[in-house]
C-alpha cells in the first residue's frame, strides 16, 4: 500500500500542554482557535471531562461563535454510538452520509473500498439489486454498480477500479486510487483498517476544490471505548478516528469526550497535534490512571481519593499531595523503627 497513515505524523509541529488540574474556559479557546481557522494546519481540539449535557453545551457554543465571527465553514457533526455488533465501518459510513449532503462531494475511493469490505464480511452474498442496496448511504458509484447487476456472480473489482480511474478528474491524484487494487487480496479485518485512508483521500480532494474551511465535531468519544472486546489492543476501537485525524491536517477537528484521549501513548508526536483541555470534571477512568501514574496502586487508597475529589481536579491534586506526604511519613517512621 502507498498510503501509510501511521508514518504521516511528521507534519505535527504545534504543541499545547495543560497542567493537570487546570479547568479552562472552553468558549474562549473555541473563539480563539476558530478565528484562526484559515491557517494551514489547524489543531485537533479535545475537550474532556464532559458529560452528555456539557458536550451539547459546547456544541451550541461552537455554532454561536461561528455565527458571531461571520464564518460559514462546512460543519460536520458525528455523534458516536456503538451498539452491539458495532464496527468502525458503521461510523465511517455515517460520516460519509453527512458529507454527501454537499452536492460537490463525491467519494470514488471510499465507495470502492467499502464495497470490497462489504463483500468480504458477507460471504455468499453479492452486491446487486436483489441482495443489497446502497441507496441512502451516498455511495453513488456503488449505487450505479448495484443497479446494473442482476444475477452476476459478484464483482470483478479490478475492472471496477480500472473504470473508476478513467472517470477521475484530471487533477485527482491517482496513487491512492491505484492502491485499491491491493484491497482485493486482503482479509476483511485488514480492509477495515484501511477504510479511513480512502475516505480521507476523498475528503482531501473535496477540501482542495472549495472556498472556505471544514470542521469535524466528534461527540461522545468515550462511547468508542465501551465494551472493548477481550484480547483487543487498547487502540483498536478508535483506530479509525485516529487515522482520519492523522490523514487530514487540512481540516479542524473538535472532539468532545468524558475521558482524555490516550493517543500520545501510542505515538509521542500526538502530544504536538492534539490540544487537550479539561473542561469539566474528571471521570473515574482518568482519575485512576492519574493515581496509578503517581504510584497510588492500592484499590482502597484509590477509592478514598476518588470519593474525596468527586472529579474536581484541584481536590484530586490536593488528595494526591496528602497521600504522598502520608506515605513519606510512613516510610520515615518505618525506617526509624528498623534502626532502633
Amino acid at each position: 500500500m502507498l498510503i501509510m497513515p501511521e508514518y504521516r505524523l511528521e507534519y505535527f509541529t504545534e504543541t499545547a500542554r495543560q497542567k493537570f488540574g487546570d479547568v479552562i474556559n472552553s468558549a474562549e479557546i473555541l473563539r480563539s482557535e476558530i478565528s484562526r481557522i484559515t491557517r494551514n494546519c489547524p489543531p485537533a481540539l479535545v475537550f474532556y471531562g464532559l458529560d452528555d449535557e456539557a458536550q451539547r453545551a459546547i456544541g451550541e457554543q461552537q455554532q454561536e461563535i461561528l455565527a458571531s465571527e461571520g464564518l460559514k465553514p462546512d460543519s460536520i457533526v458525528l455523534e458516536l454510538n456503538c451498539p452491539p455488533g458495532w464496527d468502525s465501518a458503521q461510523e465511517l459510513l455515517r460520516l460519509h452520509e453527512a458529507l454527501v449532503l454537499y452536492e460537490d462531494f463525491n467519494s470514488p475511493a471510499f465507495d470502492i473500498a467499502y464495497g470490497i469490505y462489504w463483500e468480504k464480511i458477507n460471504p455468499g452474498l453479492f452486491i446487486n439489486s436483489d441482495n443489497i442496496t446502497f441507496y441512502g448511504t451516498g455511495c453513488s458509484f456503488l449505487n450505479r454498480l448495484a443497479a446494473g447487476l442482476t444475477e452476476k456472480p459478484g464483482i470483478n473489482w479490478r475492472r471496477v477500479i480500472d473504470h473508476a480511474l478513467t472517470e477521475l478528474p484530471g487533477d485527482r491524484d491517482i496513487i491512492s486510487m491505484e492502491s485499491l487494487y491491493s484491497l482485493t487480496g486482503m482479509s476483511a479485518a485488514r480492509v477495515l483498517k484501511w477504510l479511513p485512508a480512502f475516505l480521507a483521500d476523498d475528503i482531501r480532494y473535496y477540501c482542495s476544490h472549495r472556498i472556505g474551511n471544514i470542521i469535524f465535531t466528534i461527540k461522545g468519544y468515550e462511547n468508542v471505548l465501551i465494551d472493548n472486546p477481550p484480547g483487543s489492543e487498547m487502540g483498536d476501537r478508535d483506530c479509525w478516528l485516529r487515522e482520519l485525524v492523522a490523514h487530514l491536517p487540512e481540516v479542524m477537528w473538535i472532539i468532545l469526550s468524558s475521558v482524555r484521549i490516550p493517543w500520545d501513548e501510542y505515538h509521542p508526536l500526538w502530544k504536538k497535534r492534539l490540544k487537550q483541555y479539561l473542561a469539566g470534571r474528571l471521570c473515574e477512568h482518568d482519575m485512576v490512571r492519574y493515581l496509578i501514574s503517581k504510584g497510588i496502586i492500592k484499590e482502597q487508597d484509590q477509592q478514598g481519593i476518588l470519593n474525596f475529589s468527586q472529579g474536581i481536579p484541584g481536590h484530586l491534586d490536593m488528595a494526591v499531595t496528602q497521600a504522598y506526604a502520608a506515605e513519606m511519613l510512613r516510610l520515615s517512621l518505618t525506617d526509624q523503627h528498623r534502626s532502633q
